[in-house]
């Protein structure tokens, strides 16, 4: 009779007591060496490291953050993951968090601050090491309780009021006023605007931007060009679908339509296309954020383009920074935006 035993022997895993005793230091040497904590010699270092990868250690990230009260975890908390304004952003964070073993966290509040508060408060409780901030709702009471729990925030491409928390973002007023102008020194008078409802600072600014530009060239604005729908925050394409194919009914026909993100305009480009109109011949589209589709749909979309990878990674540098309570160079990185001409813009002059 042949029997077989069908139960596996659990490979102990290597602790960092495991780590200490082969290399022959102290436990606190092996942790100093792997958080950078205290100062190790280099060839201590390097017999640690080698320790580490012949037993496989793995440092568990749960338990120092137990013992810290910190993990190495930061939070990054948008409005609408949907939104393909965010990917470049969140990957380039993330690619940077990896490269310095951090874990990122994301949350979508969906304009709602009752969920962000929720969120925030999850985010406290397991103790992540910093928070980037992409909501733009601002309730200074959620950003004073992270605050005082000592959890670093920068604001991306979101305004707060706290001069304080780092800003990295664009000139969104400078960004909207050359796009206006843009479409103005093309031939367009009459330039519709689709913005969701104004409750942003950035929003604000880009509003005002746009409306500046008119007024510099001479343009009476008229109440009815600007379209204020709550249907383009979390819906952006059905939403510029729905109100751009509302103002064609109402019989308005624009010389162009400049929406607030890229996404609003290939909505109000399907309506213009359902209600027989010809892009550009008949109507110019502009957009912004110049997300990877806009220069694949046809025609090819005319908008602003930001370096969304490189705020993205600013970011996260300043964000480690401050974790690691070394000094900032500066509070606020404001980056260059450009006017990529494409195929929706007709030249009327």
């Amino acid at each position: 009779m042949i029997i077989t035993d069908n139960s596996t022997t659990k490979k102990k895993n290597a602790t960092i007591y495991d780590v200490a005793k082969t290399v022959g230091v102290s436990p606190k040497t092996v942790s100093n060496y792997i958080n950078k904590s205290a100062p190790v010699k280099k060839e201590t270092g390097a017999r640690i490291s080698e320790a580490i990868k012949k037993l496989d250690y793995k440092p568990n990230i749960i338990a120092r953050g137990l013992r810290t009260g910190r993990t190495k975890n930061i939070g990054i908390i948008t409005l609408n993951i949907a939104n393909s304004f965010y990917p470049s952003l969140i990957d380039a964070i993330e690619e940077k968090a990896f490269m310095n073993e951090y874990s990122v966290t994301i949350s979508c509040n969906y304009y709602d601050l009752e969920r962000e508060k929720k969120h925030l408060n999850t985010f406290i409780q397991n103790g992540i090491a910093g928070l980037i901030l992409c909501s733009g709702l601002n309730d200074m009471d959620l950003i004073k309780n992270v605050q005082k729990n000592n959890i670093p925030i920068v604001a991306l491409d979101r305004k707060i009021k706290d001069e304080d928390i780092p800003y990295v973002g664009i000139d969104n007023y400078k960004a909207f006023y050359r796009a206006t102008e843009y479409l103005i020194k093309t031939g367009h008078k009459k330039i519709y605007y689709l913005t969701e409802p104004i409750i942003m600072a950035t929003l604000e600014d880009r509003l005002r931007g746009y409306k500046q530009a008119l007024n510099d060239n001479n343009i009476k604005l008229q109440d009815d060009w600007v379209k204020v729908d709550q249907r383009l925050q979390n819906s952006k394409v059905q939403g510029g679908y729905e109100v751009f194919e509302e103002l064609l009914k109402n019989g308005d026909k624009p010389d162009a339509v400049f929406g607030v993100a890229d996404t609003v305009i290939y909505g109000a480009m399907k309506a213009a296309y359902d209600n027989g109109l010809r892009i550009p011949e008949d109507i110019s589209f502009m957009g912004n954020n110049d997300i990877y589709i806009s220069k694949y749909i046809m025609p090819e979309l005319a908008t602003i383009r930001w370096k969304k990878r490189k705020m993205g990674e600013k970011a996260f540098e300043i964000l480690f920074d401050l974790i690691n309570k070394k000094k900032i160079r500066k509070k606020k990185y404001i980056f260059e935006t450009e006017i990529i001409e494409r195929k929706t813009i007709k030249i009327r002059n």
